[in-house]
């Protein structure tokens, strides 16, 4: 019976731990305020273009040149982060006559903007974690 105790208060502290927080600094921002975008990926599938397949995303305005924001009950795993400084406020991703952004992006571990790989910006997410994604404008 203490056996039965043990394991049962045992799985019940795993399952508490199962969801944590994510909170995101975004630096980079070339504008005081505006709007960013989000998408939360947990696998290669679509990433970082098409956002239907992440497994969260969302906007939201920023102050300041400033912007932090919080996910919540984001289960265990392994994620991969875009952003996107939307500077004219439209909710997409602007781009050139050849198709390479005019608006700032930033992905999770990737201190300088390069090809989005799913494998380079992925990261574990297995309690609360705090990143820091910069944006960077390549082309205008």
């Amino acid at each position: 019976m203490k056996i039965l105790t043990i394991l049962l208060n045992l799985f019940w502290v795993i399952n508490l731990q199962e969801s944590n927080k994510l909170t995101v600094e975004v630096t980079g921002l070339n504008a005081k305020e505006g709007k960013v975008l989000y998408a939360l990926f947990a696998n290669k599938d679509g990433f970082p273009r098409e956002w239907e397949n992440a497994f969260t995303q969302g906007d939201l305005a920023f102050k300041e040149g400033q912007c932090e924001f919080v996910l919540d009950d984001i289960p265990n795993g392994v994620y991969a982060l875009i952003v996107v400084h939307d500077e004219n406020g439209n909710g997409e991703l602007d781009k050139n006559f050849v198709g390479f952004p005019t608006e700032g992006v930033g992905l999770s571990n990737y201190p300088k903007m390069a090809k989005p790989d799913f494998e380079k910006a992925k990261f574990i997410l297995k309690e609360d974690k705090r990143i820091e994604v910069k944006v960077e404008k390549m082309f205008s």
